[in-house]
């Protein structure tokens, strides 16, 4: 994969993930409710991919990235909770199901390698975003609300890691392209929609 569509793909997420400003009550509520939805199917998720892996390396890969995100999802919650939200007042959408749904297929078809996209979009993200600007939330709503996104932008720079490590293994593959770029696509649209979600909520209220 070249550096350049990741480089792209990772400034194009966290430009859009600056532009939502999640210091916003409303917004940062609907960004952590989608947040645990997609993240409830990440353990499992991972383990598709394993299943789907014929290589011992790329499959021990996803099991161990499995094992790290177990229980992730409660932290999101745990937050949204804190800031007196309840999960039942904010549905699924589409767009985020569309984030872990669309992933089964494209593991399936590509033996578990194409999904190194997603990965590395989702944790590109977490791991690059301006530290100042994770510090602005933190202060904005209490540490106790924002362990999810503090701890994600503090173990995802060793994810992204060893994701590049394997992708740099596995060599140029147009499939994890094609991954990175979708994955960036259907989450700078969930991160617009949270926002427009929120705002909406806000000037109704």
């Amino acid at each position: 994969m070249t550096k350049k569509i990741f480089t792209d793909c990772v400034q194009r997420l966290i430009k859009t993930f600056n532009e939502i400003d999640l210091t916003d009550q409303s917004v940062y509520m609907n960004w952590l409710a989608q947040t645990y939805y997609y993240t409830s199917h990440s353990e499992q998720l991972l383990n598709t991919f394993a299943n789907d892996s014929q290589n011992l390396d790329i499959k021990n890969r996803w099991l161990s990235h499995a094992n790290e995100e177990s229980g992730h999802e409660n932290l999101a919650l745990s937050d949204l909770k804190r800031l007196g939200g309840n999960i039942e007042d904010y549905p699924e959408l589409q767009i985020t199901k569309d984030l872990y749904e669309k992933q089964v297929g494209i593991s399936k078809r590509s033996s578990g390698i194409a999904p190194f996209g997603w990965a590395l979009a989702l944790e590109g993200l977490a791991a690059y975003v301006n530290d100042d600007y994770i510090e602005a939330i933190s202060k904005a709503h209490g540490k106790k609300a924002t362990r999810f996104i503090r701890v994600h932008a503090e173990e995802d720079e060793d994810h992204i890691e060893k994701a590049l490590e394997m992708v740099s293994f596995i060599g140029d593959n147009k499939e994890i392209e094609d991954n990175i770029k979708l994955t960036s696509d259907i989450y700078c649209q969930l991160l617009m929609t949270c926002y427009k979600i929120g705002k909406n909520y806000k000037n109704v209220a």
